[in-house]
């Protein structure tokens, strides 16, 4: 019996990651000639595994992320999802940060996220550093463009006197 499709963003978009990595897949990750990485063909699964390692070396995660980054502007939705799956662990720590002190659903803020993160992915620099943080910092920056867009609206701006209740 299949699962219902997850209705929060972050969550539809780990699915979809453990979908296209479940055997029989055809998506894989070529280490080979890239430096650090391991040299042969990995799966996408065991890519993020080894990118979120502690003993991983930034210099090792950047090489393996301007590949992701290169894949996913030049081979389409698969390598977009694949960089979105990889990023996942990240995605969901700084959700996490954003939702501190805040109650409710955190649906739009999450949507938000994906959307920074993905605009950053047609656009970033691939020769700076960080660059899986620089992606996940513009997903962060575009709640937070969206919650101060929500709060401007939330407020009545008055041109005039404003009467305040008698004194007792």
């Amino acid at each position: 019996m299949s699962q219902p499709w997850p209705t929060t963003p972050l969550a539809a978009a780990q699915r979809a990651f453990d979908l296209m990595v479940c055997p029989p897949t055809h998506v894989a990750f070529d280490g080979r000639g890239l430096a650090g990485l391991p040299q042969r063909i990995l799966g996408l699964d065991e890519l993020k595994a080894f990118l979120i390692a502690d003993a991983t070396p930034r210099r090792v995660r950047d090489v393996a992320w301007r590949d992701l980054v290169v894949r996913a502007r030049r081979d389409g939705p698969v390598w977009v999802v694949a960089a979105v799956g990889i990023a996942m662990p990240g995605l969901r720590k700084m959700a996490g940060l954003l939702s501190v002190g805040r109650r409710g659903d955190s649906t739009d803020a999450d949507a938000d996220l994906l959307e920074g993160f993905l605009g950053r992915l047609r656009t970033i620099d691939l020769d700076a550093t960080r660059i899986c943080g620089r992606l996940i910092d513009a997903g962060a920056r575009a709640v937070k463009r969206a919650r101060a867009r929500d709060a401007d609206n939330d407020v009545i701006l008055v041109d005039a006197a404003w009467s305040l209740p008698p004194s007792q």
